[in-house]
């Protein structure tokens, strides 16, 4: 078997492995990036609307922006948080459920792991970050298969694309401080364009890290643990995700490179 930087003696891979769960475990980790879109798309249409509004300078126009205003603003204070608490409690349920699942996958294949389904099930839906930690340890026992590259240049056009955007966006916020009602709903309607584009970095750096991992003779960077660093570099280390990502994506290069 090609190398693909499993610590284990005992390997197995997804081909030996056939657990749904497991897909589905994966997309229930992107709840915190659907919720993220979520919280950006009424920002963008306020930024938008209001903008167009200082654009147009039609009263009437400026009258039925300001309504829309009104109802997307109304949507944001009221209605989304009780979606987020929702969709994250949906994504807990389901992580954990796959996770137990998949677990009991594990306990028909001989590799050196055995993850114990009811700690790892339970520990995820009160704790989902644990989910992180049971990928990790997943992909150094079980390797999975990507047969294209093109998620690296999905993973850099989302940071080329998203930064741009964000940058602008924080800059324009802080000159907010002398032209406040001018620049604030550009700020706005450029950052959330940057978030809502930086929304695929993450699964784009995991699937893309497994498509290196058994391609590169020199590098095997674990799926799991790049997308636990995608992660925080986005939600815990903001903006730390763009010197993640250019490392990463210099790594991919070099180890794509000698191989």
């Amino acid at each position: 078997m090609q190398d693909w930087g499993g610590t284990s003696t005992k390997r197995a891979t997804v081909d030996d492995v056939e657990s749904k769960s497991y897909r589905y475990m994966e997309w229930a980790l992107m709840t915190p990036i659907a919720l993220l879109v979520f919280v950006s798309i009424p920002l963008l249409l306020m930024g938008g609307l209001i903008t167009l509004g200082y654009i147009t300078g039609s009263d009437v126009l400026i009258g039925g922006i300001y309504i829309g205003f009104g109802t997307i603003l109304f949507f944001s204070l009221f209605v989304l948080p009780l979606l987020a608490i929702a969709l994250l409690g949906a994504g807990a349920l389901t992580t954990g459920i796959a996770v137990y699942s998949d677990a009991k996958t594990l306990e028909t294949v001989d590799i050196d792991w055995q993850p114990d389904p009811a700690v790892f099930g339970l520990g995820t839906f009160f704790f989902p970050p644990l989910a992180f930690y049971y990928l990790y340890k997943r992909h150094e026992h079980v390797a999975d298969w990507v047969d294209t590259g093109r998620w690296g240049a999905v993973a850099a056009g989302s940071l080329v694309l998203s930064t741009p955007l964000i940058g602008t966006g924080l800059v324009i916020e802080i000159a907010t401080y002398w032209f406040p009602h001018a620049l604030f709903p550009i700020a706005l309607l450029l950052a959330s364009l940057g978030v809502i584009l930086l929304a695929p970095f993450p699964y784009a750096i995991y699937r893309d890290s497994t498509y290196v991992r058994l391609n590169s003779s020199t590098w095997h960077p674990n799926p799991g643990l790049t997308l636990s660093l995608a992660f925080a570099s986005m939600f815990l280390l903001p903006p730390s995700y763009l010197l993640f990502g250019g490392y990463y994506l210099y790594k991919r290069r070099e180890a794509l490179r000698a191989a």
